[in-house]
């Protein structure tokens, strides 16, 4: 009788220790895929305010381009209301810009990227360019060429940040996008 009552709490405690590791496993899943979670939404708040800034920088470079283009001592109502437009998209791609730049340190801080931290240096230098180059639009003291091709980099370089921020970093993560690239080719559902 004795020997049943042993086997009996000894299969007993062996079934409660592999539950165990099992929902130890489970847990360390849904806390990877919640961290995962977290990290994609940020990716994902940058890359939208990315391109929003680059939408508003592309408006503010043809607005720019047309002003200077009009020439010094062009005035009135439609230069009043270009000028007005000019300056709008300017606060707004501005404004898209900061907080992508408060994204990418947010991203940053998480894990390090290896070349986030280039790339958005590259952003910031250009921003401000463009930011004193866009001080010229108003004096004409800017020429069209100059303005369009400051925009154009400053451009390129939000488009490089939004491009690399969905690199995937390391093995793991590459293996990972692939087999969701794969899933999505062929309509799987994991």
């Amino acid at each position: 009788m004795k020997s049943i009552k042993f086997h009996t709490y000894f299969l007993t405690a062996a079934l409660f220790l592999i539950l165990a590791v099992l929902i130890g496993f489970a847990v360390n899943s849904a806390l990877k895929e919640r961290w995962f979670v977290h990290e994609y939404k940020i990716r994902n708040a940058l890359t939208s305010h990315l391109n929003l800034a680059a939408q508003f920088q592309a408006v503010e470079r043809g607005l720019g381009a047309t002003l200077l283009g009009f020439g010094k001592g062009s005035e009135g109502k439609k230069m009043s209301k270009l000028h007005q437009d000019f300056m709008e998209a300017g606060r707004k791609g501005d404004e898209h810009v900061r907080q992508s730049i408060v994204f990418a340190n947010k991203l940053e801080a998480l894990k390090k990227y290896h070349a986030l931290q280039e790339r958005l240096d590259n952003l910031r230098s250009s921003f401000n360019k463009l930011k004193t180059v866009r001080q010229g639009i108003t004096n004409h003291d800017v020429t069209v060429d100059e303005w369009v091709s400051v925009v154009t980099v400053n451009i390129n370089n939000e488009f490089k940040l939004r491009d690399y921020t969905f690199i995937p970093d390391d093995k793991e993560e590459y293996k990972e996008s692939e087999l969701a690239y794969l899933r999505s080719i062929f309509h799987l559902t994991p």
